[in-house]
C-alpha cells in the first residue's frame, strides 16, 4: 500500500511540473515606447539627444507576472536593444522626432522569458533644452554700391548687432560684376570661421535669420551704344579681286580705338558680296574681362550689336571681257578696224605706207588693260589685235601687227565701265612720235625697208603696260590672243589652217570622287594640251565632283562643222555613253578652230546649256594658248560656284 503511495506522488510531481513550463505558462505584453529614457542636452535649436530602454523598469513591472527569474532574464535581453533617434544634432524644444527599434528579440523573449513586445517606431517630442534669445542681426546695415552697371562692386559700409551678440560680422555672398536689380544676399558669418548658430548660443542668442536678400541699386547706367557708327570701307582693286580695309570716323566714333574689328572676308571681293565685321576686345584684355559686353560696361557702355554686315558697293568695276561687249558691236568694231588698217596702207601715211603692199588683216584677239587707282581718269581699254600681212616693194612678204584702241566711259553711280568711241588705230597714229623705233610702231627691215606696225604680239601689249601711251603700269586683265604660224596670202587669198590630226600619242586621265562616286575626266586626243596642262586641267574639272557632277574636258576634230548643232550632237552623243541619267558637265574644244563649247545636263529632260563668257565670237582662235583660255572658263566657273556654295551643295542633294 505505501509503495503505490510513493508512485501516486511521483505521477502528481511531473504533471505539476509540466502544468507549470508548458501550456499553463503566464505571458506579459510589454509596449517598448512606454520605458524609452530621453537625455536632451544644449541649447534650443542646438540641441543633442539620445535615448535608451529602460530594462530594469520593464523588469520590475512584469516580475510579479512571469516571476523574478523570467524577469531578470528579460532585462538582460532588452538591454541589449537599440533605440534610434531620426535626428540627435541641432534639435529645438517641441520638435518631433521620430524613434525606432532595432536588434529586438523578440521570439527569444516570448519562448524564454514570457515576453511578447511591441516594438512599432514612433515620434516624441524633444523639450528641457535651454531657450535661447531670439536676436535680429539684420535690424541696422549699409551697403554701398559703386561702379557700372552689369560691373559694380559693394561692400557693407556698416552695421550694429543688439547688445551681448559678439563674434560675428556680416558679409556679402557677391561684391562684383554687379547689375542694378540684382538679387544678393547678405549673411552673417564668424569671425573664426565657425559656426555662426553655436557662436550665438555660447551668449545665450539665436539669430532671426542667418541671410538676408539685398537688392542691386544705384550702379551707373550703361549708355547703348553702336560701336559700328563711323564705320568706313576702303576698297582697292578691280570687281572680283577687291581687297577691303576699315576705318572709322573719329569724330563720331569715341570708342572705336578700345576695340578690336575682324572681317570674315576681305579679299577677292566684289560688288554686292556681303562682309560680315565682328567687334571683339583685344587680346591682350580677354585674361581680365568675361567677354565683350563686361569689357564694354567698364568704358560705360552698352553695345547694341557686336556684328554688322556690310553690302559691298563701289569697286571699280570695268569690262573684263569682250563677252560684256553687245555681240553686234564687237564684231562691227573689228569690221570697222580692218577698213581702217586698209585706208592706212592705200592712202598711205607720211610717205612710209605707200611703199608697202597690204595682202590681208585677220583679227586674232584682244586684251583689255585697267590701272588701279584712286583716281578714275584713267580709261578701261579694250586693244583688239590685228595680224597684217605686209609686202614691201621687191621683198618677201612679212607679218606686221596692228591694233585699235576703244576706251570706255564709267557710270559714276554704278562704277561699270561701257565702251566709247575708238581712241586710235596703231601705230598710225602714233608714227609721228616714234618714227623709227625698234620697239614701237616702226622697224626697219636689212634692206632699210620701214614697215609701220608692231614686229609681235608681246611687243603690243607692251606698248600698253608700259610707258608708250602715257599708261604706265596698267594691268592686262584679259587675253584671249592667239597666235599661229601660217603662210602668207597669194594676193588677196588668206590660207586657212589645215584640218588636225589624231595623236599618236593621246591624253586620257581620269580621277574619281570617292565621296561622291562623281568622275573627272581629260579625254584630249588630238594634242591640244600638253600632259603637264591635261594634270592642271584635271584638277580644275575635279572641283565640280564635289557638287555631284561628273566633268570631262574633251577635244575633238571630227565635228560636221563649227556650229553650236554639231557642238549640241556630239555632247548628247557623249553623255548618252557616258553619263545618261546622271548629272554632267563637257566641255569641248574643236581641235581644229579651238572653238569651244560648255554643255551641263542634269539628267532630266530639260537641257541647261552655259556658253562660255566668249560668246559669239568668231571662230577664230580664241587665245594664243588653248590652255590659258581653258582655265579661264573654268576659273570662272569654280568662283561663280565656290562663291555660293552653300546653295549649289543644296542644288547637287
Amino acid at each position: 500500500m505505501k509503495k503505490i503511495s510513493k508512485l501516486l506522488l511521483a505521477a502528481l510531481m511531473l504533471v505539476t511540473i509540466f502544468a507549470l513550463t508548458g501550456c499553463g505558462a503566464k505571458e506579459v505584453e510589454v509596449n517598448l515606447a512606454d520605458y524609452v529614457k530621453y537625455t536632451y542636452e544644449g541649447y534650443d535649436g542646438m540641441g543633442t539627444g539620445e535615448a535608451e530602454i529602460d530594462a530594469r523598469k520593464i523588469a520590475r513591472d512584469i516580475e510579479e507576472e512571469i516571476g523574478e527569474e523570467k524577469a531578470s532574464d528579460a532585462q538582460r535581453i532588452l538591454k541589449k536593444i537599440d533605440v534610434t533617434l531620426a535626428k540627435i544634432e541641432n534639435l529645438s524644444n517641441g520638435e518631433s522626432v521620430a524613434v525606432s527599434f532595432d536588434n529586438v528579440n523578440e521570439d527569444t523573449l516570448k519562448e524564454e522569458c514570457g515576453v511578447i513586445v511591441k516594438a512599432e517606431g514612433f515620434d516624441t517630442t524633444v523639450s528641457g533644452l535651454t531657450e535661447l534669445e531670439e536676436v535680429d542681426l539684420f535690424a541696422d546695415y549699409e551697403i554701398k554700391f559703386s561702379g557700372n552697371d552689369t560691373l559694380g562692386y559693394a561692400y557693407v559700409n556698416h552695421y550694429n548687432f543688439p547688445e551681448g551678440v559678439y563674434g560675428v560680422y556680416l558679409d556679402l555672398e557677391k561684391k562684383e560684376n554687379l547689375s542694378n536689380g540684382e538679387k544678393i544676399k547678405l549673411v552673417a558669418k564668424d569671425y573664426d570661421d565657425g559656426d555662426v548658430v553655436k557662436t550665438l548660443a555660447e551668449e545665450g542668442k539665436k539669430a532671426k535669420a542667418l541671410e538676408y536678400e539685398v537688392t542691386v541699386s544705384g550702379l551707373t547706367e550703361l549708355v547703348e551704344y553702336d560701336i559700328f557708327q563711323g564705320l568706313e570701307m576702303n576698297y582697292e582693286g578691280l570687281n572680283g579681286h577687291a581687297t577691303a580695309t576699315l576705318r572709322f570716323d573719329y569724330n563720331v566714333n569715341d570708342y572705336y580705338y578700345s576695340f578690336e574689328f575682324l572681317m570674315d572676308k576681305s579679299e577677292e571681293l566684289s560688288n554686292g558680296d556681303i562682309i560680315t565685321v565682328t567687334c571683339d576686345m583685344d587680346d591682350y584684355y580677354k585674361d581680365d574681362y568675361a567677354d565683350i559686353n563686361a569689357y564694354a560696361a567698364q568704358r560705360g557702355i552698352k553695345l547694341t550689336a557686336t556684328t554688322k554686315q556690310v553690302t559691298v558697293e563701289g569697286i571699280l568695276a570695268p569690262i573684263a571681257d569682250t563677252s560684256e561687249i553687245d555681240s553686234a558691236v564687237f564684231e562691227q568694231m573689228k569690221a570697222d578696224d580692218i577698213e581702217k588698217i586698209k585706208t592706212i596702207y592705200t592712202d598711205g601715211y607720211e610717205n612710209v605706207a605707200a611703199a608697202n603692199s597690204f595682202l590681208d588683216a585677220k583679227y586674232i584677239g584682244s586684251f583689255i588693260t585697267f590701272k588701279n587707282s584712286s583716281y578714275y581718269d584713267y580709261a578701261n581699254k579694250i586693244i583688239n589685235v590685228y595680224k597684217c600681212d605686209i609686202k614691201y616693194v621687191d621683198t618677201d612678204p612679212v607679218w606686221i601687227y596692228w591694233c585699235s584702241v576703244y576706251t570706255t566711259d564709267r557710270d559714276e553711280t554704278t562704277g561699270q565701265y561701257t565702251v566709247s568711241e575708238i581712241e586710235a588705230v596703231t601705230p598710225a597714229e602714233f608714227y609721228k612720235y616714234y618714227a623709227y623705233s625698234d620697239d614701237f610702231a616702226c622697224f626697219e627691215d636689212e634692206n632699210k625697208n620701214i614697215y609701220l606696225g608692231f614686229t609681235n604680239v608681246d611687243d603690243v601689249i607692251k606698248a600698253f603696260t608700259d610707258d608708250y601711251h602715257g599708261d604706265s603700269n596698267a594691268e592686262v586683265i584679259f587675253n584671249n590672243i592667239a597666235d599661229t604660224e601660217e603662210p602668207h596670202a597669194d594676193g588677196t587669198v588668206t590660207v586657212e589652217k589645215p584640218p588636225v590630226e589624231l595623236s599618236e600619242n593621246p591624253i586620257d586621265i581620269s580621277k574619281e570622287n570617292e565621296g561622291t562616286k562623281c568622275s573627272a575626266t581629260v579625254n584630249d586626243a588630238y594634242n591640244v594640251y600638253t600632259e603637264d596642262q591635261a594634270n592642271a586641267l584635271l584638277e580644275k574639272a575635279y572641283f565640280m565632283t564635289d557638287y555631284i557632277c561628273n566633268a570631262e574636258i574633251i577635244t575633238v576634230g571630227d565635228l560636221e562643222s563649227a556650229e553650236e548643232d554639231s557642238f549640241q550632237a556630239k555632247c548628247d552623243q557623249i553623255y548618252a555613253e557616258k553619263f545618261n541619267g546622271t548629272r554632267a558637265l563637257i566641255y569641248m574644244i574643236d581641235a581644229n578652230t579651238l572653238k569651244d563649247y560648255m554643255y551641263l545636263n542634269d539628267g532630266s529632260d530639260v537641257l541647261s546649256e552655259l556658253e562660255p563668257e566668249l560668246e559669239d565670237t568668231p571662230y577664230s582662235f580664241r587665245s594664243e594658248n588653248p590652255y590659258e583660255y581653258t582655265v579661264k572658263i573654268f576659273d570662272t566657273l569654280i568662283a561663280v560656284i565656290g562663291g555660293n556654295n552653300s546653295k549649289n551643295a543644296e542644288d547637287a542633294a
